[in-house]
């Protein structure tokens, strides 16, 4: 699961998507506008974890207006970008939390 932010910060339901995603032990990674190459970590954390299927949750527009154009381009970035995804894991890249 991804969730995706313009504010480092989580609330609301994306903390309690945050909380449950703990609870239930799946891997989730939070992208936030202040996180260097997002695309590079959202790439990293699918090739990581072999995920077949992505959740994606976030921030509504209506609380931060930038958030779909963020989420546009880092997609893009993820999935069509050149993304070195070899890295392996890496246990200070935000990309492999769970």
């Amino acid at each position: 699961m991804v969730i995706f932010t313009i504010s480092p910060d989580l609330s609301g339901g994306s903390k309690k998507t945050e909380e449950f995603a703990k609870k239930l032990g799946k891997p989730y990674l939070h992208v936030h506008s202040g996180i260097q190459n997002p695309g590079v970590s959202l790439a990293r954390f699918i090739a990581g974890h072999k995920i077949k299927v992505l959740n994606v949750a976030g921030t509504r527009g209506s609380k931060e207006p930038e958030v779909g154009a963020f989420v546009k381009q880092v997609l893009e970035e993820a999935f069509f970008g050149e993304v070195p995804r070899d890295a392996g894991t890496n246990s200070n890249d935000p990309a492999f939390m769970s």
